[in-house]
């Protein structure tokens, strides 16, 4: 090609069809099925900034089902749909955690779970790549947490039970007990009443 693409394959009126390889002038490649000069069906990429993909394409989109690699650590096994990680997926990062449930346009969305590499899971609904409604978080230290979540941190309803055997239900805001809330000790020691930035509040 006049842009120093170099295609080795089966042509179909003119132009690549079947099966084919092409080789780009940047470094990257191709190698799978095509449909009239385009790449669809299943293949493998690796592209110029180390990352591959293996899995299904539509019209040189990744779309079906791949797993794409950035080859800094990062791997996605899942369903694609023009480009864009949305439906059912795995997605490992670098550092560890794994990420398993829906996406929606490249984000975490729906129900899914975080595991991190220090223990911590959580399990429940996403919205814009972040925990968002309800759900269950396990802290490493056993600690166990059910409830509402905004943006990544427990914000409104819940019950945590904490690793020692106390349990302490009421509002959080920004993370913190905030608000009305009921606290059992470990020792069977009772409060109810108001709660601020963490702290029982009142007689």
């Amino acid at each position: 090609y006049p842009n120093g693409s170099v295609y080795e394959g089966r042509f179909v009126a003119g132009k690549p069809d079947v099966q084919g390889k092409i080789t780009y002038a940047d470094g990257g490649s191709y190698e799978g099925a095509w449909s009239a000069g385009e790449i669809t069906g299943t293949g493998r990429a690796s592209y110029a900034d180390g990352s591959s993909y293996e899995g299904e394409f539509l019209s040189g989109k990744h779309h079906g089902t791949g797993t794409y690699r950035d080859g800094r650590g990062l791997v996605y096994e899942g369903t694609w749909e023009n480009g864009v990680k949305t439906g059912k997926g795995r997605l490992s990062y670098a550092d560890g955690a794994v990420y398993t449930g829906s996406f929606v346009a490249d984000r975490r969305e729906g129900t899914g779970t975080l595991t991190m590499p220090d223990g911590l899971t959580y399990v429940g609904q996403w919205r814009g790549g972040q925990s968002n409604g309800m759900g269950k978080l396990t802290q490493p230290s056993g600690d166990v947490y059910e409830g509402h979540f905004k943006d990544g941190i427990r914000d409104g309803e819940g019950r945590v039970t904490y690793a020692n055997g106390a349990v302490y239900e009421g509002t959080f805001t920004a993370d913190q007990r905030q608000g009305q809330g009921r606290f059992t000790g470990a020792d069977g020691s009772r409060y109810q009443g108001a709660w601020v930035n963490g702290r029982m509040e009142g007689i």
